[in-house]
């Protein structure tokens, strides 16, 4: 007897990653252009910036790190998340407590597997991750309940150095899988391993910055560090090209993610030494081109994977992915040319919200076979 296919976390979180990055944006702009009130709690940029770490990318992170857990508690994950969504909009400060029960169930459900079955110490970092982020959202929570309101933006500048840390980890070991399987599946040779010791020293940068950002050293400490992660990341990825990729969108499109990964650490670095260097611009680099295009081809992949349709059938959807490229490079036009900001904004936005808004249709086209597999199933049981 065959068995229905049950509930997976990425069943739920990647349609809701997908649905709240295509929401989150206009809601921004809105808020920018005066058109929507401010959230209750905090500054409205901190609102944005937090709603893009834990809110877009931690669904994506409870839809691909989240693998054994019963339905149960997969609903009940999806439950708290959306419970921290509304949190900003209850006019009282301690409305902040919504915001913790999410990572503390995420971090629950993820942790102990990796960090029981990791031999490798870099591989304890995908635990560890989860950890962190429940620590700084305790600490967001802290600054947002006034306890301690000095700790919101370096928590939040944490944050992007923490998912930054998981895009280097991620994606580095499934785009160098992938492009491997790629290149000897058509008969070529693919010598580039994992290399574990550039992997451990960028670890060890992201640590430093995330400890410099945290205790408040000098800036020149996180710049130094992300600068050098950075050139590391970029390096890494050079290692890693391969002529077989313009042929396979869904692969080239990791690539281009990481490439903008690389490319915004760079000057994310360098504006911590170089006053002329505004951090709160260049992010975007990394937040938008490096987490958006990573993000949504990992998303398209795996659904694609878990289908049973295999990567091929992510190939279509993956070759939207340079819409977050343009996005991005709008979002950067914004602050290079004020003058034209308004109207680059808006363009960033719409490509954003539309890309994310092809890739839930996308994601629900992957469900419904299975859903109308398992209802055959079911019906072929009954006598």
């Amino acid at each position: 007897m065959t068995r229905p296919r049950r509930l997976l976390a990425h069943d739920i979180f990647f349609p809701l990653a997908c649905l709240w990055a295509a929401a989150v944006v206009p809601l921004w702009l809105a808020l920018l252009g005066g058109r929507l009130a401010p959230p209750a709690w905090p500054a409205a940029p901190l609102w944005h910036a937090h709603e893009m770490l834990l809110g877009f990318a931690g669904a994506t992170m409870a839809g691909f790190l989240v693998t054994r857990a019963p339905p149960a508690h997969i609903l009940l994950l999806a439950g708290l998340w959306g419970l921290a969504r509304i949190a900003f909009w209850i006019p009282s400060p301690f409305a902040a407590l919504l915001l913790l029960p999410f990572p503390a169930l995420l971090a629950g459900l993820v942790a102990p597997p990796f960090l029981e079955a990791s031999k490798k110490p870099n591989n304890l970092a995908f635990g560890g991750i989860p950890i962190g982020l429940l620590l700084l959202e305790g600490l967001f929570v802290l600054g947002a309940t006034g306890a301690w309101s000095g700790l919101l933006e370096p928590v939040t500048w944490t944050l992007v150095y923490l998912v930054s840390t998981l895009l280097m980890l991620m994606g580095g070991r499934i785009i160098r899988a992938a492009t491997a399987g790629l290149v000897r599946k058509r008969g070529g040779r693919f010598d580039a391993g994992i290399d574990l010791r550039r992997e451990a020293f960028s670890l060890v940068l992201f640590l430093l910055a995330i400890l410099a950002r945290l205790l408040s050293l000098p800036p020149a400490t996180a710049g130094l560090a992300l600068t050098g992660t950075g050139l590391l990341t970029g390096w890494r990825l050079g290692r890693w090209f391969a002529p077989e990729l313009r042929r396979a969108p869904e692969l080239w499109a990791l690539h281009l993610g990481y490439a903008w990964l690389a490319a915004g650490l760079i000057p994310l670095g360098l504006a911590g030494m170089v006053p002329a260097i505004a951090a709160v611009d260049v992010v975007h680099a990394t937040m938008i081109g490096g987490l958006g295009t990573l993000a949504f081809t990992v998303m398209a992949r795996t659904a694609a994977q878990r289908s049973g349709r295999g990567f091929e059938a992510a190939a279509r959807i993956a070759r939207c992915a340079p819409l977050l490229s343009l996005a991005a490079l709008m979002r950067l036009g914004a602050a290079w040319f004020p003058q034209l900001a308004g109207p680059a904004l808006a363009i960033s936005g719409f490509l954003w919200s539309l890309a994310f808004l092809l890739l839930a249709a996308f994601l629900l086209a992957q469900r419904r076979p299975m859903l109308r597999a398992d209802r055959n199933r079911s019906s072929s049981r009954r006598p």
